[in-house]
Protein backbone atom coordinates (compact mmCIF):
# COMPACT_ATOMS: atom_id res chain seq x y z
CA UNK A 1 0.00 0.00 0.00
CA UNK A 2 1.30 3.44 -0.90
CA UNK A 3 2.48 5.41 2.09
CA UNK A 4 0.30 8.44 2.77
CA UNK A 5 1.97 11.80 3.26
CA UNK A 6 1.22 13.23 6.70
CA UNK A 7 0.99 17.01 7.13
CA UNK A 8 2.32 18.41 10.37
CA UNK A 9 -0.17 17.74 13.17
CA UNK A 10 -1.03 20.10 15.99
CA UNK A 11 1.06 18.07 18.42
CA UNK A 12 4.10 18.60 16.19
CA UNK A 13 3.66 22.38 15.96
CA UNK A 14 5.60 24.88 18.02
CA UNK A 15 3.81 27.47 20.16
CA UNK A 16 4.47 30.13 17.52
CA UNK A 17 3.10 27.88 14.78
CA UNK A 18 -0.06 27.25 16.79
CA UNK A 19 -0.53 31.01 17.36
CA UNK A 20 -0.03 31.67 13.65
CA UNK A 21 -2.62 29.01 12.80
CA UNK A 22 -5.12 30.42 15.30
CA UNK A 23 -4.67 33.88 13.76
CA UNK A 24 -5.20 32.40 10.32
CA UNK A 25 -8.50 30.89 11.42
CA UNK A 26 -9.71 34.04 13.20
CA UNK A 27 -12.67 34.50 10.89
CA UNK A 28 -14.89 32.31 8.77
CA UNK A 29 -13.49 33.54 5.44
CA UNK A 30 -9.94 32.65 6.44
CA UNK A 31 -11.10 29.28 7.75
CA UNK A 32 -12.67 28.49 4.37
CA UNK A 33 -9.53 29.71 2.59
CA UNK A 34 -7.45 27.42 4.81
CA UNK A 35 -9.55 24.43 3.76
CA UNK A 36 -9.35 25.47 0.11
CA UNK A 37 -5.55 25.50 0.36
CA UNK A 38 -5.66 21.96 1.74
CA UNK A 39 -7.94 20.56 -0.97
CA UNK A 40 -5.25 19.69 -3.59
CA UNK A 41 -3.40 17.54 -1.03
CA UNK A 42 -6.63 15.93 0.17
CA UNK A 43 -7.84 15.21 -3.36
CA UNK A 44 -4.48 13.68 -4.26
CA UNK A 45 -4.68 11.42 -1.21
CA UNK A 46 -8.23 10.38 -2.15
CA UNK A 47 -7.10 9.58 -5.70
CA UNK A 48 -4.39 7.23 -4.40
CA UNK A 49 -6.61 5.64 -1.76
CA UNK A 50 -7.47 1.97 -2.45
CA UNK A 51 -11.13 2.74 -1.64
CA UNK A 52 -11.49 5.79 -3.87
CA UNK A 53 -13.57 3.73 -6.28
CA UNK A 54 -15.66 2.26 -3.48
CA UNK A 55 -19.33 3.03 -3.91
CA UNK A 56 -22.50 2.40 -2.01
CA UNK A 57 -25.76 1.07 -3.43
CA UNK A 58 -28.51 3.23 -1.96
CA UNK A 59 -31.35 1.26 -3.54
CA UNK A 60 -31.75 -1.70 -5.88
CA UNK A 61 -32.83 -1.61 -9.51
CA UNK A 62 -35.80 -3.86 -8.71
CA UNK A 63 -36.97 -1.38 -6.07
CA UNK A 64 -36.72 1.47 -8.58
CA UNK A 65 -38.78 -0.53 -11.08
CA UNK A 66 -41.46 -1.12 -8.44
CA UNK A 67 -41.48 2.58 -7.62
CA UNK A 68 -41.88 3.59 -11.26
CA UNK A 69 -44.74 1.09 -11.66
CA UNK A 70 -46.58 2.33 -8.55
CA UNK A 71 -49.65 4.48 -9.08
CA UNK A 72 -49.47 7.56 -6.88
CA UNK A 73 -52.49 9.89 -6.66
CA UNK A 74 -50.77 12.82 -4.94
CA UNK A 75 -49.43 15.02 -7.73
CA UNK A 76 -46.79 16.74 -5.58
CA UNK A 77 -45.36 13.39 -4.47
CA UNK A 78 -45.52 11.97 -7.98
CA UNK A 79 -43.58 14.96 -9.35
CA UNK A 80 -40.92 14.63 -6.66
CA UNK A 81 -40.38 10.93 -7.31
CA UNK A 82 -40.06 11.47 -11.04
CA UNK A 83 -36.64 12.98 -10.35
CA UNK A 84 -35.33 9.67 -8.95
CA UNK A 85 -33.28 7.93 -11.64
CA UNK A 86 -31.15 4.83 -12.01
CA UNK A 87 -27.97 6.95 -11.73
CA UNK A 88 -29.00 7.91 -8.18
CA UNK A 89 -28.62 4.28 -7.11
CA UNK A 90 -24.87 4.67 -6.46
CA UNK A 91 -23.50 7.05 -3.83
CA UNK A 92 -19.93 8.06 -3.09
CA UNK A 93 -18.19 6.98 0.09
CA UNK A 94 -15.54 9.25 1.61
CA UNK A 95 -12.40 7.50 2.81
CA UNK A 96 -10.29 8.86 5.71
CA UNK A 97 -6.83 10.10 4.77
CA UNK A 98 -3.95 11.58 6.75
CA UNK A 99 -4.85 14.99 5.33
CA UNK A 100 -8.45 14.74 6.50
CA UNK A 101 -7.34 13.65 9.98
CA UNK A 102 -4.90 16.57 10.22
CA UNK A 103 -7.65 19.02 9.24
CA UNK A 104 -10.02 17.55 11.82
CA UNK A 105 -7.35 18.10 14.48
CA UNK A 106 -7.13 21.76 13.43
CA UNK A 107 -10.77 22.17 14.49
CA UNK A 108 -9.62 21.95 18.11
CA UNK A 109 -7.90 25.32 17.56
CA UNK A 110 -11.14 26.95 16.45
CA UNK A 111 -13.28 24.99 18.93
CA UNK A 112 -11.03 24.33 21.97
CA UNK A 113 -13.88 23.03 24.12
CA UNK A 114 -14.44 20.23 21.58
CA UNK A 115 -10.80 19.17 21.75
CA UNK A 116 -11.52 16.12 23.90
CA UNK A 117 -14.21 14.85 21.53
CA UNK A 118 -11.88 15.33 18.57
CA UNK A 119 -8.82 13.73 20.16
CA UNK A 120 -10.49 10.87 22.02
CA UNK A 121 -13.35 9.84 19.73
CA UNK A 122 -13.17 11.30 16.23
CA UNK A 123 -9.47 11.01 15.33
CA UNK A 124 -8.99 7.44 16.66
CA UNK A 125 -11.93 6.16 14.61
CA UNK A 126 -10.72 7.90 11.45
CA UNK A 127 -7.16 6.67 11.96
CA UNK A 128 -8.25 3.04 12.36
CA UNK A 129 -10.46 3.28 9.27
CA UNK A 130 -7.57 4.73 7.29
CA UNK A 131 -5.29 1.87 8.33
CA UNK A 132 -7.99 -0.73 7.67
CA UNK A 133 -8.87 0.86 4.30
CA UNK A 134 -12.50 1.31 5.35
CA UNK A 135 -15.00 4.08 4.53
CA UNK A 136 -15.22 6.99 6.94
CA UNK A 137 -17.72 6.48 9.74
CA UNK A 138 -18.35 7.79 13.26
CA UNK A 139 -20.39 5.87 15.81
CA UNK A 140 -23.57 7.70 16.95
CA UNK A 141 -22.93 10.48 19.45
CA UNK A 142 -24.73 13.25 21.30
CA UNK A 143 -22.99 16.53 22.15
CA UNK A 144 -24.25 17.51 25.58
CA UNK A 145 -23.94 21.08 26.80
CA UNK A 146 -25.67 24.36 27.59
CA UNK A 147 -27.29 26.42 24.81
CA UNK A 148 -24.89 28.58 22.85
CA UNK A 149 -21.67 26.60 23.30
CA UNK A 150 -21.35 25.96 19.56
CA UNK A 151 -22.57 22.39 19.15
CA UNK A 152 -24.34 23.06 15.86
CA UNK A 153 -21.58 25.29 14.48
CA UNK A 154 -18.98 22.65 15.33
CA UNK A 155 -20.90 19.88 13.56
CA UNK A 156 -21.24 22.06 10.48
CA UNK A 157 -17.48 22.62 10.33
CA UNK A 158 -16.77 18.96 11.14
CA UNK A 159 -18.81 17.90 8.09
CA UNK A 160 -16.93 20.48 6.03
CA UNK A 161 -13.46 19.18 6.93
CA UNK A 162 -14.55 15.55 6.56
CA UNK A 163 -15.77 16.33 3.07
CA UNK A 164 -19.26 14.95 3.68
CA UNK A 165 -22.71 16.48 3.49
CA UNK A 166 -24.75 17.35 6.52
CA UNK A 167 -28.36 17.91 7.47
CA UNK A 168 -29.73 19.34 10.71
CA UNK A 169 -33.32 18.95 11.86
CA UNK A 170 -34.63 20.95 14.82
CA UNK A 171 -36.20 18.62 17.36
CA UNK A 172 -38.91 21.20 18.06
CA UNK A 173 -40.20 20.54 14.53
CA UNK A 174 -40.35 16.76 15.11
CA UNK A 175 -43.68 16.03 16.75
CA UNK A 176 -44.09 12.69 14.98
CA UNK A 177 -41.75 10.30 13.24
CA UNK A 178 -43.29 11.35 9.92
CA UNK A 179 -41.04 14.39 9.83
CA UNK A 180 -38.13 11.99 9.48
CA UNK A 181 -39.62 9.00 7.67
CA UNK A 182 -42.52 10.48 5.73
CA UNK A 183 -46.29 10.40 5.80
CA UNK A 184 -48.23 7.49 4.34
CA UNK A 185 -50.18 7.96 1.08
CA UNK A 186 -53.42 7.42 2.98
CA UNK A 187 -53.25 11.19 3.55
CA UNK A 188 -53.63 13.71 0.73
CA UNK A 189 -50.62 15.66 2.00
CA UNK A 190 -48.42 12.56 1.99
CA UNK A 191 -44.76 13.34 1.42
CA UNK A 192 -41.34 11.82 1.94
CA UNK A 193 -39.45 12.61 5.13
CA UNK A 194 -36.21 14.46 5.86
CA UNK A 195 -34.03 11.33 5.71
CA UNK A 196 -35.29 10.24 2.28
CA UNK A 197 -34.98 13.77 0.88
CA UNK A 198 -31.45 14.21 2.26
CA UNK A 199 -30.13 10.96 0.83
CA UNK A 200 -31.69 11.39 -2.62
CA UNK A 201 -31.97 15.10 -3.31
CA UNK A 202 -29.41 17.06 -1.25
CA UNK A 203 -26.25 18.24 -3.00
CA UNK A 204 -22.96 19.70 -1.82
CA UNK A 205 -21.36 23.03 -2.77
CA UNK A 206 -20.05 21.50 -5.99
CA UNK A 207 -23.52 20.34 -7.02
CA UNK A 208 -22.79 16.66 -6.34
CA UNK A 209 -25.14 14.45 -4.36
CA UNK A 210 -24.03 14.11 -0.76
CA UNK A 211 -21.90 11.04 0.09
CA UNK A 212 -23.51 7.99 1.69
CA UNK A 213 -21.53 8.63 4.88
CA UNK A 214 -22.78 12.16 5.45
CA UNK A 215 -23.86 13.52 8.86
CA UNK A 216 -27.53 13.65 9.86
CA UNK A 217 -28.05 15.72 13.02
CA UNK A 218 -31.08 16.18 15.25
CA UNK A 219 -30.61 19.39 17.21
CA UNK A 220 -31.73 19.31 20.86
CA UNK A 221 -32.83 15.69 20.60
CA UNK A 222 -33.94 15.82 24.24
CA UNK A 223 -36.95 17.86 23.03
CA UNK A 224 -38.16 15.33 20.49
CA UNK A 225 -41.91 14.82 20.81
CA UNK A 226 -43.61 11.43 21.03
CA UNK A 227 -47.03 10.98 19.48
CA UNK A 228 -47.70 7.26 19.54
CA UNK A 229 -50.82 7.62 17.41
CA UNK A 230 -48.89 9.07 14.46
CA UNK A 231 -45.59 7.36 15.11
CA UNK A 232 -42.99 7.47 17.86
CA UNK A 233 -39.84 9.31 16.84
CA UNK A 234 -37.87 7.55 19.56
CA UNK A 235 -38.87 4.11 18.27
CA UNK A 236 -37.79 5.14 14.79
CA UNK A 237 -34.39 6.33 16.08
CA UNK A 238 -33.91 3.15 18.08
CA UNK A 239 -34.32 1.19 14.86
CA UNK A 240 -32.18 3.43 12.67
CA UNK A 241 -29.27 3.46 15.12
CA UNK A 242 -29.00 -0.29 14.55
CA UNK A 243 -26.93 -0.74 11.41
CA UNK A 244 -28.78 -3.84 10.24
CA UNK A 245 -32.15 -2.06 10.41
CA UNK A 246 -30.70 0.96 8.63
CA UNK A 247 -29.80 -1.27 5.70
CA UNK A 248 -33.51 -1.35 4.84
CA UNK A 249 -34.94 2.03 5.72
CA UNK A 250 -38.59 2.45 4.74
CA UNK A 251 -40.10 5.88 4.15
CA UNK A 252 -43.83 5.71 4.89
CA UNK A 253 -44.70 7.60 1.70
CA UNK A 254 -42.90 5.08 -0.54
CA UNK A 255 -42.82 1.67 1.19
CA UNK A 256 -42.07 0.05 -2.19
CA UNK A 257 -38.69 1.77 -2.27
CA UNK A 258 -36.40 0.84 0.67
CA UNK A 259 -33.07 2.63 1.07
CA UNK A 260 -29.81 1.34 2.52
CA UNK A 261 -28.58 4.13 4.82
CA UNK A 262 -26.17 2.05 6.91
CA UNK A 263 -23.27 4.45 6.30
CA UNK A 264 -25.15 7.55 7.50
CA UNK A 265 -23.44 9.22 10.48
CA UNK A 266 -25.86 10.07 13.29
CA UNK A 267 -25.04 13.11 15.40
CA UNK A 268 -27.23 14.69 18.06
CA UNK A 269 -27.09 17.72 20.32
CA UNK A 270 -28.79 18.07 23.70
CA UNK A 271 -28.98 20.51 26.57
CA UNK A 272 -29.77 17.66 28.97
CA UNK A 273 -30.15 13.89 28.82
CA UNK A 274 -32.53 13.68 31.79
CA UNK A 275 -35.59 13.19 29.57
CA UNK A 276 -33.90 10.77 27.15
CA UNK A 277 -34.65 7.08 27.55
CA UNK A 278 -32.03 4.55 28.60
CA UNK A 279 -32.46 2.49 25.38
CA UNK A 280 -31.79 5.56 23.23
CA UNK A 281 -28.78 6.66 25.28
CA UNK A 282 -27.35 3.14 25.13
CA UNK A 283 -27.06 3.48 21.36
CA UNK A 284 -24.89 6.61 21.39
CA UNK A 285 -21.83 8.07 23.07
CA UNK A 286 -22.66 11.00 25.36
CA UNK A 287 -20.03 13.73 24.99
CA UNK A 288 -19.93 16.42 27.69
CA UNK A 289 -18.84 19.66 26.03
CA UNK A 290 -17.21 21.92 28.65
CA UNK A 291 -17.41 25.68 28.90
CA UNK A 292 -14.47 27.78 27.83
CA UNK A 293 -11.99 29.35 30.20
CA UNK A 294 -12.14 33.12 30.52
CA UNK A 295 -9.01 33.46 28.37
CA UNK A 296 -10.54 31.25 25.68
CA UNK A 297 -13.74 33.27 25.84
CA UNK A 298 -11.72 36.46 25.29
CA UNK A 299 -10.23 34.87 22.16
CA UNK A 300 -13.71 34.01 20.93
CA UNK A 301 -14.81 37.63 21.38
CA UNK A 302 -11.81 38.70 19.32
CA UNK A 303 -12.64 36.18 16.60
CA UNK A 304 -16.27 37.31 16.36
CA UNK A 305 -15.34 41.01 16.33
CA UNK A 306 -12.56 40.57 13.76
CA UNK A 307 -14.88 38.62 11.50
CA UNK A 308 -17.56 41.32 11.57
CA UNK A 309 -15.01 44.15 11.28
CA UNK A 310 -13.35 42.49 8.27
CA UNK A 311 -16.71 42.25 6.49
CA UNK A 312 -17.32 45.96 7.08
CA UNK A 313 -13.80 46.89 5.99
CA UNK A 314 -14.39 45.19 2.63
CA UNK A 315 -17.15 47.78 2.14
CA UNK A 316 -14.94 50.69 3.13
CA UNK A 317 -16.16 50.92 6.74
CA UNK A 318 -13.65 50.99 9.61
CA UNK A 319 -14.90 50.49 13.17
CA UNK A 320 -11.45 50.48 14.78
CA UNK A 321 -10.55 48.18 17.66
CA UNK A 322 -12.59 46.75 20.50
CA UNK A 323 -11.49 48.18 23.86
CA UNK A 324 -10.22 45.77 26.53
CA UNK A 325 -12.99 46.54 29.02
CA UNK A 326 -15.61 45.83 26.33
CA UNK A 327 -13.89 42.54 25.55
CA UNK A 328 -13.99 41.56 29.21
CA UNK A 329 -17.69 42.38 29.50
CA UNK A 330 -18.46 40.31 26.43
CA UNK A 331 -16.29 37.41 27.61
CA UNK A 332 -18.68 36.98 30.53
CA UNK A 333 -21.59 36.33 28.11
CA UNK A 334 -22.48 33.39 25.96
CA UNK A 335 -20.99 33.60 22.46
CA UNK A 336 -24.51 33.68 21.06
CA UNK A 337 -25.06 36.81 23.14
CA UNK A 338 -21.65 38.13 22.07
CA UNK A 339 -22.67 37.95 18.42
CA UNK A 340 -25.99 39.70 19.10
CA UNK A 341 -24.42 42.49 21.14
CA UNK A 342 -21.55 43.10 18.73
CA UNK A 343 -23.89 43.38 15.75
CA UNK A 344 -25.87 46.11 17.50
CA UNK A 345 -22.80 47.86 18.92
CA UNK A 346 -21.06 47.92 15.54
CA UNK A 347 -24.21 49.23 13.84
CA UNK A 348 -24.40 52.03 16.42
CA UNK A 349 -20.70 52.83 15.93
CA UNK A 350 -21.08 53.08 12.16
CA UNK A 351 -24.18 55.25 12.49
CA UNK A 352 -22.72 57.70 15.01
CA UNK A 353 -19.09 57.60 13.88
CA UNK A 354 -17.95 56.66 17.38
CA UNK A 355 -16.07 53.65 18.73
CA UNK A 356 -17.76 50.34 19.45
CA UNK A 357 -19.35 50.28 22.93
CA UNK A 358 -21.21 47.31 24.43
CA UNK A 359 -22.37 48.85 27.72
CA UNK A 360 -26.13 48.54 28.24
CA UNK A 361 -26.64 46.09 25.37
CA UNK A 362 -26.27 42.82 27.26
CA UNK A 363 -29.00 40.81 28.93
CA UNK A 364 -28.10 40.49 32.60
CA UNK A 365 -29.40 36.95 32.98
CA UNK A 366 -27.01 35.74 30.29
CA UNK A 367 -23.85 37.41 31.55
CA UNK A 368 -21.91 34.28 32.31
CA UNK A 369 -19.52 32.00 30.49
CA UNK A 370 -21.33 29.13 28.86
CA UNK A 371 -19.21 28.24 25.90
CA UNK A 372 -18.35 28.62 22.28
CA UNK A 373 -20.24 29.13 19.04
Amino acid sequence: MQELRKPKRLAEMSVDERKALLKKLSDEKKFREFLAERMPERQEAQETSPLQSDEHELFSLSSLQKLKATKISQDHLKDKLKSVHCADRIQRLITPTAEIIADVEVLSVKYPNFGGFIAELVVPQLYLQMRMEQPLHLSPFVLLGAPGIGKTAFLSDLALVLGVGWKIVDANAIQTSGVLNGLTRVYSNSTTGAIFDFMLFDVDAAGQRVPANSIFCIDEVDKVGQNEQLGSTENLLLALLERRTAQRFIDAAVPEFPLNIEHLIWGFTANSVDQMSAPLLSRMTVVDVPSLTFEQSLNVVGTIFNDQAATLKSKGLDVGQLEDHDRCQLAACSPREQIRVLKIAIAQAVHTGSRVRVAGLMNGKQQKKIGFI
